[in-house]
Order: structure tokens, then sequence, then C-alpha cells
């Protein structure tokens, strides 16, 4: 690759895309450029996959793949393209547990990951990439489908690995059993939420979605214009004094569950706080530390006691 002014740069990459052991030239006309270049570049080494299923919707069918992931390895790039599938399911019949580099959705594709049992999805990959990357517009539904309460995906970044999510993501059960599916990091502010994404936890959802122990303290982060929706499960803050979410000002937290649960207000900060359910919980439900809102807190319905300072 030459640069402007003469100086080459020589990249010797090896991917699927471009052919190895051969020395590749470009053209640079900015700085800009050079970046978008030494960003994409840093995936190369990794095999890059794009879902194109055949016969059938298996994650570990090797065919399902381009080019065909015959030998799966835990730096491989998975990409899911709305260009080529703008809408998918997929059925996740990989064992208890797999690694991978990244995983990518893009260019508006509707995905439906679908869990069998309970497994892990670890991903690697490190700065500049993205770990887990969902663009604006794509949408990813991860569903227990398996006719049991144990049908729940785990995804786990690896330490220092980060998520950029400016699509929507939805966590949900089946019409019989609930699942506890996650999305986890024990790096601060890994999981990013940016403006325009919204975070769905379904009605047939239980657990804490991002997790609930100290290691996961304030690893996940919604930006100015991002919304988190609580129609099922429990706080995306977890369950201890620490939090494991930020909302930051201009953030959207929307409670729609009724039942038993809660919003979880005690020593929490929020940016918009919605309540749209109807349910009347007794005042023990909530804790009696100070509440921060930072925008607006709106009741949309049911009658709710808070006992908070705010």
């Amino acid at each position: 690759m030459m640069l402007n002014g003469g100086i080459p740069l020589r990249l010797d990459l090896e991917t699927p895309m471009l052919q190895t052991s051969t020395t590749h030239h470009f053209r640079v006309t900015s700085a800009v450029t050079l970046l978008f270049l030494l960003t994409t570049f840093a995936s190369f080494g990794q095999p890059r996959y794009q879902w194109q299923p055949l016969t059938d919707s298996n994650w570990d069918t090797a065919a399902n793949w381009v080019p065909t992931r015959l030998s799966p390895a835990a730096t491989d790039v998975l990409v899911f393209d709305g260009t080529f599938t703008p809408s998918t399911s997929v059925t996740l019949d990989f064992t208890a547990s797999q690694n991978i580099g990244q995983l990518i959705f893009i260019n508006r594709v509707q995905a439906t990951l679908n869990t069998v049992g309970s497994q892990t999805l670890v991903i690697g990959a490190q700065s500049p990439a993205v770990g887990l990357q969902m663009d604006a517009g794509t949408l990813v539904q991860v569903v227990g489908r398996l006719g049991s309460s144990n049908s729940s995906l785990a995804m786990q970044l690896a330490v220092g690995t980060r998520a950029a999510i400016a699509g929507r993501l939805e966590f949900s059960g089946n019409a019989s059993f609930t699942s506890s599916h996650t999305l986890l990091s024990a790096t601060a502010k890994a999981i990013e939420f940016t403006g325009g994404s919204y975070f769905l936890s379904g009605t047939t959802f239980e657990g804490f979605p991002f997790g609930s122990l100290t290691a996961n303290t304030e690893s996940v982060v919604f930006r100015s214009g991002a919304t988190f929706e609580q129609a099922g499960g429990r706080s995306p803050f977890g369950e201890r004094t620490y939090a494991v979410t930020i909302f930051d000002l201009g953030s959207y937290y929307l409670y729609t569950a009724g039942g038993t649960g809660s919003v979880g207000l005690s020593g929490r900060t929020f940016g918009y706080l919605t309540v749209n359910a109807n349910r009347t919980p007794t005042a023990g439900t909530y804790g009696a530390n100070k509440v921060i809102i930072q925008n607006d807190l709106m009741i949309l319905s049911g009658t709710h006691t808070f006992n908070e300072a705010v």
C-alpha cells in the first residue's frame, strides 16, 4: 500500500477474500481512508464467513457459510448481512460452548437465534475490532426454542472485547417456558448501546440480561437516545448495590412488566424513566436509597409507590 508522499506500506494478509502470500497495493487518499483500512485489516488473518443457508438453518452446517466453514476456529468472523439474507432464522446447534472472534450484523438484517439448550458463545476479538457489532436497522432476536426452561444463550465477551449495538436486540423464551439469555462482560463500558438502539427483555425472559456479579460492574452503558425496555425478567442493574448498567443523560428506561417484577429504583440513576404497567406494587418492592432521574419520570398506567428520595 502506498501512502501519499510515496511512503510504502506493505500488508501481508491472510483472508478468504484476498489471495494469500501476495503483496497487495492500495492507494490511500486521506487519513480517514487510512484509519478505515487499518481498522478493517485488524481482522485480517481471521477467517471471515458470511451466513447464506442452503438446506437447513443449523449454525454448525458448514455449507451454510460462505466460504464453507469446515474448521470452526476461535478467530472466526461470522457475518449476517441483510444484502444476502434479509430475514433469517438460525438454530444454534453447536455444543455447549463455542469460541469465535467476531459476530457481525449489518445491512438491516433481521436474524432470529434459536437456542436448543444451555449454550455459551465466547466472543474474543480485541480492539480496534468490535466483537459484537449490530448496525443501525438490524434486528437480532435470541429465542429459547427448546421445550424446557434451560434453553438459553450466554454471549460472553472476553476481557477487552467490545460490543457496539446500534440496532435492536431482544431476549425471550417460548410460549411454554422462559429463558435466561445473557450478554456479559467483565470490562468497564465494553457493551455500548448507542443512540437509536433498543434492547427488549421480553415477557418470556427471566433473570438478569447483563449479569449480576461484581465482575460485571458498569460493563454496559446506554447512551443518549438508547432505550432499554423491561417487559419481563429482572433488573439490568443486577441485584447488588453496585450497578452493572449505566444509563446516560438522555437514555430511556421503559418498564412495561406486570406480575411481581419491580423497576429496581433503589440507588439507581436513570435518564428518562417511563412506567407503563397495570400493577400495584407494595412499597416494600422498592428500597429506600436515593434514586436519580436525570431527565423525566413518566407514569402512564398502574399505581406505583415510590419511597425513595428523588
